[in-house]
């Protein structure tokens, strides 16, 4: 049901500022920054490897604080893709804060504080070739061909998520209050080291969740025993299993679409709705939430308007007189386990989306900011927050922006109070109906 489009008198909200956490940012340092956290075995391959990247020289300079090649690859690739020269303009002379927050403490912070934002789950990266080493989500310039056609070896997979993980917790361990970083896990070829990794990668400080294992490589889908123990660690070690923009895809779905850019990325972003779904299939399915009760799957990244359709889809299909084995094998409906195991981060929330929030399930409702990709909310979050919360009721709206998140992710609410106090938004600023967007705005934040 929607909202009634009311105005809101501020007296109707409380002057406790909202407690705002971002379950979707990103960080990383340009691909040569990885190499003190590789295995010293790893170091002179992932040179080589380095070297070979089509933007190594960028990344190198970056690395060293020099921002130019970056700013001005960002402004081109955006008037490649379609942004007009004024806001490809724009958000490339924001480049140096930009690209200084993935990887540096203080500017992170800043630029934070500047959008009211308290704390964050940290995701990978790739946006200016900082992905984890051996993960290459674009492998090539050639962009229609996707993750897996390098061919790495599971050896060198081990490595980069290892490598990864060690400098993540570092950066999280820097503001620890603020920061809960996503572990990264190889392929689950070999299922002791996974587990082996997720109980490092813990002990080590990270808490914000475990992202699921890459498929293919001949490994069977997520419904299968096979992965059984890795759950069972997640249960254990209290972090929920992570689906993050479409990295529980098979790596045998992953082919040249035979056409060139940019078509073929419109294909890939299209099908990436499939793929970011469809771990619920096969945890619901499969039977993984019945055999784990306790474990929490978290899908960020992925918009949330999919929802509502799909539980009622899944709950009509629980229903069908011949799919009685369903019924014998699970104890819930779709939608039960969904409330009762689930949660999306829905990046740069839309308005219909906040106007879904109780078929969505508010409780199971988290906001994701996705900085600092250029399609999320940095630097215009006020009125992203706007464009979706005017009028919607405060208890909601904190719930959302916050507290499930606090809950989820095992954030000190107490500890962050005195940031919140300086940062956070006001109820009713958030509650006013936002007036027009900015023009340089590239976002999807405001749809």
């Amino acid at each position: 049901m929607s909202d009634p489009l009311t105005t809101h008198a501020d007296a109707d909200y409380s002057d406790k500022r909202y407690l705002v956490i971002s379950g979707d940012c990103h960080a990383g340092p340009p691909l040569p920054g990885f190499a003190p956290y590789l295995d010293p075995a790893y170091r002179d391959d992932f040179s080589a490897y380095c070297r070979a990247r089509p933007n190594a020289e960028a990344a190198a300079a970056a690395l060293q604080g020099d921002f130019e090649m970056i700013a001005k690859g960002l402004e081109a690739f955006m008037r490649m893709q379609g942004a007009s020269e004024e806001a490809a303009h724009s958000f490339s002379s924001r480049a140096s804060r930009l690209t200084a927050g993935l990887f540096d403490s203080k500017i992170r912070n800043e630029c934070l504080d500047e959008e009211g934002i308290a704390a964050e789950v940290i995701y990978t990266d790739g946006f200016i070739d900082n992905h984890p080493p051996y993960t290459d989500l674009m492998a090539s310039s050639d962009t229609s061909r996707m993750i897996g056609s390098q061919g790495w070896s599971h050896e060198l997979r081990i490595a980069g998520a290892r490598a990864y993980n060690r400098w993540l917790a570092e950066f999280c361990g820097e503001s620890p209050e603020r920061r809960a970083g996503a572990v990264l896990l190889p392929p689950a070829a070999d299922v002791d080291a996974v587990v082996t990794e997720m109980q490092i990668a813990r002990a080590e400080g990270l808490r914000g969740g475990f992202l699921v294992p890459p498929l293919g490589d001949g490994l069977p889908g997520y419904h299968d025993p096979h992965y059984d123990p890795i759950w069972s660690a997640a249960v254990d070690l209290g972090a929920p299993i992570a689906v993050h923009g479409g990295n529980g895809r098979a790596a045998d779905a992953f082919h040249t679409y035979g056409t060139e850019e940019p078509l073929a990325s419109v294909f890939h972003f299209t099908e990436c709705g499939f793929f970011d779904r469809r771990p619920l299939w096969f945890f619901i399915w499969g039977g993984v939430l019945e055999r784990f009760p306790e474990l929490r799957l978290v899908f960020a990244e992925g918009l949330a308007h999919w929802v509502p359709q799909e539980l009622q889809r899944l709950d009509e299909m629980y229903d069908m007189w011949n799919l009685q084995m369903l019924r014998d094998q699970l104890s819930l409906r779709p939608s039960e386990y969904w409330q009762r195991n689930c949660a999306i981060t829905a990046t740069f929330i839309s308005r219909a989306e906040a106007e879904m929030r109780h078929e969505i399930h508010v409780p199971n409702l988290l906001w994701g900011s996705d900085y600092p990709h250029p399609e999320g909310t940095w630097p215009y979050t006020e009125h992203c927050l706007q464009h979706a919360f005017w009028g919607v009721p405060e208890i909601e709206t904190r719930s959302i922006l916050g507290t499930s998140a606090a809950d989820l992710y095992g954030f000190d609410s107490d500890a962050l109070q005195p940031l919140v106090e300086r940062i956070g938004p006001m109820p009713a600023t958030v509650a006013r109906r936002p007036g027009q967007p900015p023009a340089d705005y590239l976002g999807m934040g405001m749809r």
